[in-house]
Order: C-alpha cells, then sequence, then structure tokens
C-alpha cells in the first residue's frame, strides 16, 4: 500500500513536471494588489489560503516552479538514490540540483531562495523570488542530502556559500534568551522556524568546511 501510494503520487508530480499551486500564490493573479496596499494584499492571501474552492484558473495564476518545492524534491530523490542505487532517481537529482545552483535569488553575500510569487503581510510587499531563511533552509537540506549521496564538491561550495547569506545578510535579534535570525533580509523579526533552519544551514556548512 505504501509503494503504491508513492508511486502514485510521485507518477503525478513527475506528469505535471513539478509545477504547482502554492496555498500564499493569490499574488500572482491579473488582480493590481500590488498597487493597494499591503493589508489588501495581506487579506486577500489569507481568504485564499483558506478557500475550499480552487478559482485560480479565474483569477490567472498558473502552477509555477517553487524553489522551496525543488529542495524537497532534490531531498527526496537523493535519499532514494542512495537507499535504491538507480541511475532514474539520480538523473532527477542531478536536474535539481542544476536548477537550483541556476536559479537563486542574485545580488546577496551568498547562495539563496525565495518564493516564486510575491506575498504580503501588514508590514511589507515582498515580491517574488526574495529570498528568506525558510526558502534556503529546505533548499540546503535537499543540497545536503544531495552531496551525502553524490559527494558533488560544488553542492558543499554552495551550503558553505548560503551560510554566508545568512550571516551577513539575515538580521539578528540578540538579548539575553539568546540570538533569533530574522525571515528575510528586508526586516528583523522574530521567527522560531526560520531561525532554526538558517541555524540549521549554518551547521551543516560547519560541518562541511575544511
Amino acid at each position: 500500500m505504501i509503494e503504491q501510494s508513492f508511486e502514485k503520487l510521485r507518477d503525478y508530480i513527475e506528469s505535471e513536471k513539478f509545477k504547482g499551486y502554492d496555498p500564499y500564490d493569490i499574488l500572482t493573479s491579473w488582480m493590481p494588489f500590488k498597487y493597494l496596499g499591503k493589508w489588501p494584499s495581506a487579506i486577500a492571501t489569507q481568504i485564499q489560503k483558506r478557500n475550499p474552492i480552487n478559482i485560480r484558473p479565474l483569477l490567472g495564476i498558473k502552477k509555477g516552479i517553487n524553489p522551496k518545492a525543488f529542495g524537497l524534491f532534490l531531498q527526496s530523490y537523493s535519499l532514494l538514490y542512495k537507499k535504491t542505487g538507480k541511475k532514474e532517481y539520480l538523473d532527477k537529482a542531478d536536474y535539481f540540483f542544476s536548477w537550483l545552483f541556476e536559479n537563486y535569488s542574485k545580488g546577496y553575500s551568498g547562495y539563496c531562495w525565495g518564493y516564486n510569487f510575491p506575498w504580503a503581510n501588514p508590514k511589507h510587499f515582498y515580491d517574488s523570488y526574495t529570498p528568506s531563511s525558510v526558502v534556503t533552509g529546505f533548499v540546503c537540506k535537499g543540497i545536503y542530502e544531495y552531496w551525502r549521496a553524490t559527494n558533488d564538491e560544488q553542492a558543499k561550495k554552495v551550503i558553505i556559500s548560503a551560510s554566508e547569506f545568512v550571516l551577513k545578510n539575515i538580521p539578528v535579534s540578540n538579548d539575553s534568551n539568546g540570538i533569533c535570525f530574522s525571515y528575510t533580509p528586508m526586516e528583523r523579526d522574530l521567527c522560531c522556524n526560520a531561525s532554526l533552519l538558517a541555524a540549521e544551514i549554518l551547521a551543516k556548512a560547519y560541518v562541511l568546511c575544511p
């Protein structure tokens, strides 16, 4: 039963060419949310996130490639290759790593990635591919497993580079309780999952540093 479920899921995502919707992709629609201010964007995002009916085609929202998803795919196919030794899984892992290696967010101190759609909260509107600790953390999880499965030297260098993004571009809050890495380079905030993922990037880089 588990193998059948796995094969069904694998066949589906491969038939979709690894593209899909996201709960937070409402701001890619034809509606000019960006020019309506931060509150309408944030409210629309929360409404669509909870909408049980898929109205994305009506809003002009298309399935896309999410770097976070590609990080998860890379992790999965790398583990599958390591477990089975099947070349088909290695070929897929090579594809995901090559894509992530080429399609990172430029202009920062190291490799980093962001969502393929704009997103907003009551304070800020973030453009597509604004890098974050969360997306970069999940991508690095995948790259780390790829390195473990292949010993690819370039994968090792990318993770070490991503640690430079965390150390040099991510704001840090520091008080008597400890430190907390922010979600994005754009603002200082306190977000536990983002901070832990940023710390995990540093831990992986520490393991890989000569």
